[in-house]
């Protein structure tokens, strides 16, 4: 149910569930998350989302290959460094950075798009 959300309203999934992951099972009386293991949810949710999300825009002929290399090639070798070194960083430290992150894509969210002829 939780994930019904980001895609209903088209927003990243983690702008929703990570704060979601992180704070609502104490309010319920369930075990909590580290941030850790809210990160690793989310990522898995957010491989899910763009693998599904890509094989549809495949069929439809809209992805052009070479943004989608190049991103991808960027994306994973950051991926990778970040899951490499995420053990020395604290779970604050952690919810800091996403929290910068998560201000800036609410932030562009609202700066208008600028109309292409």
């Amino acid at each position: 149910m939780v994930h019904i959300f980001p895609g209903l309203v088209g927003i990243g999934g983690a702008i929703v569930n990570y704060p979601m992951l992180l704070y609502i099972p104490p309010l319920l009386g369930m075990t909590a998350f580290t941030a850790h293991q809210v990160t690793g949810i989310v990522a898995m949710q957010v491989l899910f989302s763009t693998l599904s999300g890509v094989a549809m825009y495949r069929k439809g002929g809209y992805l052009r290959k070479d943004v989608v290399l190049s991103m991808g090639i960027s994306v994973l070798i950051g991926s990778t460094i970040g899951s490499l070194s995420s053990s020395l960083f604290s779970s604050h430290f952690i919810n800091v950075i996403y929290g910068i992150l998560a201000i800036l894509a609410v932030v562009m969210m609202f700066i208008p798009k600028k109309r292409t002829k």
